[in-house]
């Protein structure tokens, strides 16, 4: 066996000695250089404050954003095509699916929003 010190998880069932002493815990902040000064949420006075700049980095978001900003661009050629999402976007609505809880899911139905927004106004 070792002779460093073991956590209470490592001493044995029938070892009745108390658990060695264990380093207090640090109540000062370190941050490491390359975090310092980016921290985009703070604590202010007991009460969480979130930045409100802080950029979404998920990249269905992201397309999502960019189609809808018309930096990309869809069309659907059939009209059955157009009404598969029309039915598709009201089972999503209605609670046929996850879709707050599934990120891929929620970009797909604003996506086919913003598609059949898109050919009604034509």
């Amino acid at each position: 066996m070792s002779s460093t010190p073991c956590s209470t998880g490592d001493r044995s069932l029938g070892d009745s000695s108390s658990p060695p002493e264990e380093a207090a815990l640090s109540t000062t902040e370190e941050v490491s250089p390359s975090h310092a000064g980016t921290d985009r949420a703070a604590d202010h006075g007991g009460e969480f404050a979130f930045d409100p700049d802080l950029e979404h980095h998920d990249p269905v978001v992201s397309l999502t954003e960019a189609y809808e900003r018309g930096d990309l661009t869809a069309s659907l050629l059939e009209q059955a095509e157009v009404e598969s999402l029309k039915r598709f976007v009201v089972r999503a609505e209605t609670g046929a699916f996850e879709v707050r809880s599934n990120p891929d899911l929620e970009a797909a139905v604003r996506i086919a929003r913003s598609i059949i927004h898109e050919r009604h106004q034509r």
